[in-house]
């Protein structure tokens, strides 16, 4: 790992050591902290398909949040009690993973 100098200080960073590893770090003041993705029972390192998997969910959850906390799309998905969840952010993921929404 190279090593990174900074002008000010940092409150927070995170990276992996290396781009294929299953070994990631984060920074939080003066804490460090490593973490391995592993499966939690097996211990076993994490498949490329489990990667993909929450790298998708990931996403998919970050768009919903963004069309959630858009006043010009929220409105739409105000009826999410009607159609049997209990967030709208909820609703919107469903929406997102049948692909009856691609984007606001």
């Amino acid at each position: 790992m190279s090593q990174v100098l900074f002008n000010t200080p940092v409150d927070w960073m995170a990276g992996k050591l290396k781009r294929v590893s299953n070994i990631s770090f984060r920074r939080n003041g003066d804490k460090v902290f490593t973490y391995t993705l592993q499966h939690p029972r097996s211990e076993a390192d994490f498949s490329a398909h489990e990667k993909a998997y929450r790298h998708s969910f990931g996403e998919r959850s970050r768009l919903a949040s963004r069309i959630c906390h858009n006043p010009a799309y929220a409105d739409r998905f105000n009826d999410f009690a009607t159609h049997g969840y209990l967030s709208r952010h909820k609703y919107v993921m469903a929406l997102l993973k049948t692909g009856a929404l691609s984007s606001a």
